[in-house]
């Protein structure tokens, strides 16, 4: 669908350039078709990622792993939601070592701090692995 979306704006930009702006409208159209049908598929990816990764954890553990950043933080933000309604005293976040990120560079990690810290809660970092960290709520 990238690939769909990418070439439908392309020919969008070439045919208004050339005048044509009713086929520009059209194209563009096209690849906003072709974009809600990516984030569709990429939104159906990370639930499936996020549901295997998960399936064998209690209601104390989330894992992360295998998301973009943005959908960690999605989930993260959910399931924090539902400890606190559930009025669960802790949660145990597993981010990861960031072996998988692009340059080595953590992704994960800094949202998740990102998100606890705009909620108020203490955490320990590397409590009780390595890449993960203890939620007190």
């Amino acid at each position: 669908e990238a690939k769909a979306r990418n070439d439908c704006y392309q020919r969008s930009q070439e045919a208004f350039q050339a005048g044509d702006k009713a086929l520009a409208k059209q194209l563009s159209e096209e690849g906003k078709v072709h974009e809600q049908k990516m984030k569709e598929a990429q939104e159906k990816a990370s639930k499936a990622i996020f549901a295997h990764k998960n399936k064998d954890q209690d209601e104390f553990h989330v894992d992360l792993h295998g998301l973009f950043a943005q959908e960690a933080a999605g989930f993260l933000e959910e399931r924090l939601k539902t400890q606190r309604e559930r009025k669960l005293d802790h949660l145990i976040v597993i981010y990861g070592a960031g072996n998988h990120s692009e340059g080595g560079v953590r992704k994960i990690k800094p949202e998740v701090e990102r998100i606890l810290k705009s909620h108020k809660l203490s955490f320990e970092h590397n409590n009780p692995n390595h890449g993960c960290c203890y939620v007190t709520l």
